[in-house]
């Protein structure tokens, strides 16, 4: 598949399932009600950090293993049948015995919908290392629809009762659909995929590197970690320094941030298995994201300058007075962490890692020390402002790399052209 065309099923489908998944949060959280539904995506987000540290970033040495030698699919299939059944083992001892948010649900369910998210992540890797965006996609834009629709039938039913049949309760009730739903579209993907890459698995190649999988996968894990903490830390010391409505504000604008980061990150997963892939310079493809990239913010910025004092009041109400300075003050910040995810994507395919590591860490430490020292003496603002200083020179990092593998200029990476216009209507 081309990249242009893998970029727009990989986006548009994505931008799809994520409207249904919107509808199905919604007619969740009103069939259970504001405590309840709040209990149930809070521990929907426990399960997902344990799926996340049990999966130890295992999925991005898949793609990167199967994408490079794509005669070891087999083999490696097998070796994640083997580590998953170890992960539910050492999962199911999460759950029963540290997990105490887990106590209303059905222990099962809870195991069943832990393993299903794990095991979902190894078999989306396999696709994107076969490029297989549009069946992937399709599947899983499918299984959203009919997911939603369900609890559309469930939300306008007069009678739930025969749910209890099944589950403890209607918060169990939910996790049980969304875990059945979850382990069908499982196995219908691992049953397409096996059936349409028969060859792949047919081949009786030994020389797997399983270690050199586990290292790849643990520096990715490190390098998910310190990602995680980047775009979270600051919460806890506006927490601490700040009032309540300071932190309130500062969460919207966190949340604001990170939606602009969903189309970098759309790309970022295309662009990875592509530069493994790829046997020409992709270095000129990703300084044309980066060009459009900085095009659309400089877009962005200027809206914002224009309306951004009103919207966001008009929007959410007066107490949100704080959300346009603090959006100004982290605005440099998000235009840098998307350039860098696109870095992060294509050093990912080189199996330059170590480089993540060290812009994240710098990013993470400046992050860490500048919120420190100026939170309590400057407040939100600082905090917003220190944001931008640590992802600027985490992205510069990963530019200075960039350049320094390929022959890009600054002048190709963030000057947008004429021809750019040509490209964007061509491009392969």
């Amino acid at each position: 598949m081309k990249l242009k065309y893998a970029l727009l099923h990989n986006t548009g489908w994505k931008v799809l399932t994520m409207i249904f998944t919107f509808v199905s949060n919604i007619l969740i959280a009103r069939l259970l009600g504001v405590k309840a539904s709040g209990d149930f995506f809070y521990s929907l987000a426990v399960f997902i950090l344990i799926s996340t540290i049990l999966r130890f970033g295992l999925e991005n040495g898949i793609v990167y293993y199967t994408s490079k030698f794509p005669e070891l699919t087999g083999r490696v299939a097998r070796f994640i049948i083997f580590i998953s059944l170890l992960q539910v083992i050492i999962g199911w001892f999460i759950l029963k015995y540290f997990i105490k948010e887990a106590s209303s649900y059905t222990l099962a369910w809870c195991i069943i919908y832990v393993a299903g998210n794990t095991l979902m992540y190894y078999v989306t890797a396999f696709y994107q290392a076969k490029l297989m965006y549009v069946s992937i996609n399709v599947i899983g834009f499918l299984f959203n629809f009919f997911q939603t629709f369900f609890f559309l039938i469930i939300y306008f039913s007069k009678n739930n009762d025969w749910l209890n049949g099944w589950a403890a309760n209607l918060n169990d009730a939910i996790l049980m659909i969304m875990s059945c739903f979850l382990f069908l579209q499982i196995i219908l993907l691992a049953s397409y995929f096996y059936f349409t890459n028969k060859e792949s698995f047919k081949t009786l190649q030994t020389n797997v590197r399983f270690p050199a999988i586990v290292k790849y996968s643990a520096f990715n894990f490190c390098g998910t970690v310190l990602m995680f903490l980047v775009l979270r830390a600051d919460f806890y010391f506006v927490e601490k320094f700040c009032d309540k409505i300071s932190l309130g504000n500062y969460l919207q604008v966190a949340r604001i941030g990170q939606m602009l980061l969903i189309v970098p990150t759309l790309f970022g997963g295309v662009i990875f298995p592509f530069t493994v892939h790829s046997k020409e310079n992709i270095a000129g493809k990703i300084s044309f994201f980066c060009r459009m990239l900085t095009l659309l913010f400089l877009v962005a910025l200027v809206i914002l300058l224009l309306s951004g004092n009103y919207i966001f009041v008009w929007m959410l109400g007066d107490g949100f007075h704080l959300i346009f300075p603090g959006i100004l003050g982290t605005f440099t910040g998000v235009y840098c962490l998307t350039l860098s995810i696109i870095f992060i994507s294509y050093f990912e395919g080189k199996n330059s890692q170590k480089i993540i590591l060290i812009s994240n860490l710098v990013t993470l430490l400046i992050l860490v020390s500048g919120d420190y020292l100026l939170v309590p003496v400057f407040g939100y603002i600082a905090a917003a402002i220190i944001f931008s200083v640590s992802n600027l020179i985490g992205m510069l990092i990963l530019l200075y790399y960039f350049m320094k593998k390929t022959s890009a200029s600054i002048k190709d990476i963030f000057i947008f052209k004429a021809a750019d216009i040509l490209l964007l209507r061509s491009f392969r």
